[in-house]
């Protein structure tokens, strides 16, 4: 009965995971090329 909460907790995570990471690739497209900056300036405040 305990492997099944964890294999569901699992699959809950890797779903959040699957859905961060389309919603970060989408916002990555919609931003201009020359906004990106892998060091992440903006952030550095």
């Amino acid at each position: 009965m305990r492997n099944q909460a964890v294999l569901s907790k699992m699959k809950a995570i890797s779903y959040h995971f699957a859905k961060l990471a389309i919603w970060t690739d989408q916002i990555g497209k919609t931003k201009p090329p020359g906004e990106q900056t892998p060091g992440g300036s903006e952030t550095d405040s």
